[in-house]
This record gives structure tokens, sequence and C-alpha cells, in this order.
């Protein structure tokens, strides 16, 4: 983590042999999941914030470069689910 907040509010962070790279970026999860499973989650200049929602990246990469990810609580236990080899946003 360099430059950048980690809040976890009631929230889970597991990562299993796999990097958070947060640079110059917010992580805020609340009452939120993130399970990343051998995956890398990369956050360049940019917000991932997760409200009551799960993100779940197996084998998969979430790659942010100077954009926004955002799930509010109008999306009620919204998951975002990737399986591919890379997906950017």
């Amino acid at each position: 983590i360099g430059n950048s907040d980690l809040n976890l509010g009631n929230s889970d962070l597991n990562l299993g042999n796999s990097d958070l790279n947060l640079g110059n970026s917010d992580l805020n999860l609340v009452n939120s999941d993130l399970n990343l499973g051998n995956s890398d989650l990369n956050l360049g200049n940019s917000d991932l914030n997760l409200w009551n929602s799960d993100l779940n990246l197996g084998n998969s990469d979430l790659n942010l470069g100077n954009r926004s990810a955002s799930v509010g609580m109008h999306l009620p236990k919204t998951k975002i689910l990737t399986f591919s080899s890379k997906t950017t946003l």
C-alpha cells in the first residue's frame, strides 16, 4: 500500500497467494467481501468502492488505471465476477 488507504468496515479481505497493489488509491469496503484467489488487484490512481457487495476474482486480474469502479447500496448484493485470464475496467 503506497500512499493509500485501506478501510474495512465489518468486512473481510482474503488474499490467497495474491497481490493487492494500491498506488495512490483508496480501497473502501463497507459490509463487503473482497476475495482474491491466485489473482492480482492493481489500482493505479483509482478508487474501488464496494457497498454491501462482493467482488470475487478467480485466477483473474482487475486493473484500474485512472478509473473508478463503484458498486452502491442501490444494487443489493451485486457481484462482479471475472473468470477470464485478464479483465480490465
